[in-house]
């Protein structure tokens, strides 16, 4: 240590002496320039704007020079900037100036990297001294900061996961899902709807650019084809305008003429790989228990952070539910596209008056109640809303959901904890190196 005090010692007086002679010779050498100008000079600055150097690079020169006459070099530099901006031109001129700033504070910079230096080496070889001579202790405190480093990892890997749910989807940020409230609780929501929603919000709104419906009630069905046959449970159906909504990658088929017939089906290329091997999936026959299906397509399975997954996506009018015209049933998931920048709560705004419409009839047909009358009271109401798609997953207050989803509160109470119980053993790992070495090192 007494050797590297010494040699700190000796560079700071080199570069002190340095500093003492640059600033003389910038003093000599704009005298000579005052010197040579003569009256010249006087009668140039009455014909001309006052010229005046770099602001950033005087900036430079006062805040890191090393010299303590700043003032008195940033004065001399600054007119001699005059006399050369005169002679060379402006740009000229100020290229100089800034290099001679630069100069000025090179000293400094270099200093401070060097000791900086010095004082790391110094710090790591106290932290090794501690490390060999404690072994049990720096053991432990190691173990609890790669545990903690590793939790914040796992957390932050968790977290992103969760959040990325159907951002997959181009048009993600454009998809709402419509489903029903019963009741003034906001907990009484459901995510299904009656099956001539989709088709009712399209013809009424030309604000809903597309509207699709989906089935998601699965159950396990045995699959055939010639002599294979599974157990098949990922199987749901969906009008064909899905296509235009979500994004799907295709491998076979177009979507143009997918889903369109009844009995028709789009599957997956883990599908087609497991029942068709090498043969062309497209026209084959596969034999769903009580029907046959032709399959019109092959895509791209949805990652796992999707809020629903198929296997095999079956036309939904090959239901005979497809076209009930009953809006006191509620069996489809319903999916509306808006334009861009459209805010979904101007067409929630309107749903009131479009149940009326739809349903009040239908109410007093079959309970022979004016519908109007009955929502009078707050405890009768039913109502539509809109939700997001990039909020499906997170959102835990819709009943009746077929996919298993996340929580948004867990999500954020679980994080919290973690972080708090990783912030504790990255902490109990730091004092195998002393406290205030270590806040050094984050200021380094």
């Amino acid at each position: 240590m007494d050797l590297l005090v010494i040699r700190f010692l000796v560079l700071v007086t080199e570069t002190l002496k340095w500093r003492s002679s640059y600033s003389r010779n910038t003093t000599d050498i704009c005298l000579c320039q005052l010197l040579l100008t003569g009256g010249r000079e006087d009668q140039m600055r009455s014909g001309s704007k006052k010229q005046t150097p770099p602001s950033w690079a005087e900036w430079l020169i006062m805040k890191l020079s090393w010299s303590s006459d700043r003032e008195g070099i940033v004065e001399n530099l600054r007119e001699e900037y005059r006399v050369r901006s005169r002679m060379n031109g402006e740009w000229e001129t100020s290229m100089w100036y800034c290099l001679q700033a630069v100069r000025s504070v090179l000293p400094f910079v270099g200093f401070e990297l060097r000791w900086r230096i010095v004082m790391l080496k110094s710090y790591l070889k106290i932290a090794f001294r501690n490390m060999t001579r404690q072994k049990l202790y720096t053991g432990i405190n190691i173990g609890g900061l790669a545990i903690g480093i590793a939790a914040s990892l796992i957390i932050i890997l968790f977290v992103m996961n969760e959040l990325s749910f159907d951002r997959f989807h181009e048009n993600a940020d454009r998809i709402y899902r419509i489903g029903n409230q019963v009741g003034s609780a906001a907990d009484n929501r459901g995510a299904f709807t009656p099956p001539p929603l989709a088709s009712a919000l399209k013809n009424d709104f030309p604000e809903v650019m597309e509207a699709t419906r989906l089935n998601l009630w699965k159950r396990e069905r045995l699959v055939r084809y010639k002599e294979k046959q599974y157990i098949e449970n990922d199987i749901i159906h969906a009008d064909s305008t899905v296509f235009n909504i979500f994004t799907f990658n295709w491998i076979a088929g177009t979507p143009r003429n997918a889903l369109v017939q009844p009995h028709q089906v789009v599957i997956t290329e883990e599908m087609a790989e497991k029942y068709f091997g090498d043969e062309e999936p497209v026209g084959r026959i596969l034999e769903f228990e009580d029907q046959d299906v032709i399959v019109c397509g092959v895509v791209e399975a949805f990652p796992k952070n999707s809020h629903f997954q198929f296997d095999f996506i079956v036309s939904l009018v090959s239901l005979d539910s497809h076209d009930d015209q009953t809006w006191m049933s509620n069996c489809f998931f319903t999916y509306l596209l808006l334009p861009h920048g459209y805010s979904p709560e101007h067409l929630e705004a309107k749903l009131p008056d479009f149940i009326l419409k739809h349903y009040g009839p239908i109410f007093l047909q079959e309970t022979g109640v004016d519908y109007g009358e009955y929502l009078r009271d707050e405890n009768n109401h039913y109502g539509y809303w809109l939700q997001p798609l990039l909020d499906i997953h997170l959102n835990n207050n819709i009943f009746y959901l077929t996919e298993s989803r996340g929580s948004r509160q867990t999500m954020f109470n679980s994080s919290v904890a973690q972080i708090r119980m990783a912030s504790r053993k990255i902490w109990a790992g730091a004092p195998m190196i002393h406290h205030r070495h270590l806040s050094l090192y984050c200021v380094w």
